[in-house]
């Protein structure tokens, strides 16, 4: 069974609302980020329509996906077709076109820190000279969105489980920076992410610090060595702006 996350909300925004946002922009169709445990159990979200992500998800025809088995084996980008002719004709592609979904995508997968594959499957309906023309610039594009995708869904799975009040290396980044007056574009510039990424890092950073808004650091770098050093942070009084 996959736990479906794309109900849950990020930032004022379902998690599949601001996927479809991103493909999109990217010139793309849908997309699903899967994370794969190291005991195989599944975890995601998907934009593609939901009356196909529920029938993916009834028919369990993620056991026999051979996108995700692929991924398990290599971090390479992999175009649909190339799937297709490796495999033959897969059942899920199939019943993807019952759907209206072409034989047309890409999925990047990835490693997280806690050496889980993570991937991004997206759909496309573009020629295949325009593709071609594209692919390099969406896969470096789609990398970048993934893993940003891949923090949130670990932080999903975290929520509620953990009291450590400690950051991760890139909430820290983004944290120093914030506190030196760095603007997100920067930031997110600096150190190779999204700005929506790495918007997702300051924040989860203010809310180990208990705080729910940037201005309520008070822009001192006394809070960012209290979070580092993993002391509880009692609730600050927020200000008006």
């Amino acid at each position: 069974m996959i736990t479906d996350f794309s109900s849950h909300f990020i930032d004022g925004i379902r998690l599949d609302v601001s996927l479809r946002n991103e493909v999109r922009d990217l010139g793309l169709e849908d997309a699903a980020v899967i994370c794969v445990e190291k005991d195989n159990t599944l975890s995601g979200f998907s934009s593609f329509p939901e009356h196909w992500w529920r029938h993916y998800i009834a028919k369990r025809l993620y056991l026999a996906d051979p996108i995700i088995s692929f991924a398990r084996k290599s971090q390479a980008p992999m175009d649909w077709d190339q799937v297709i002719d490796a495999v033959g004709d897969p059942a899920v592609f199939r019943e993807g076109e019952r759907f209206g979904i072409s034989r047309d995508g890409i999925a990047v997968p990835m490693r997280d820190p806690d050496g889980r594959t993570v991937l991004i499957n997206a759909h496309h309906r573009l020629s295949r000279r325009d593709w071609k023309l594209r692919r390099t610039n969406v896969v470096r594009s789609l990398h970048l969105v993934l893993t940003g995708y891949a923090f949130i869904l670990t932080q999903l799975k975290r929520d509620g489980r953990s009291g450590d009040h400690r950051l991760s290396v890139t909430e820290e980044a983004v944290l120093d920076l914030h506190l030196d007056g760095w603007e997100m574009t920067e930031i997110a510039r600096c150190l190779n992410l999204r700005p929506r990424t790495a918007d997702v890092h300051l924040r989860s950073a203010l809310h180990k610090a208990e705080v729910g808004d940037r201005e309520s650091c008070g822009r001192t770098s006394l809070l960012a060595d209290r979070i580092r050093r993993g002391e509880e942070i009692p609730a600050l009084v927020r200000r008006e702006i």
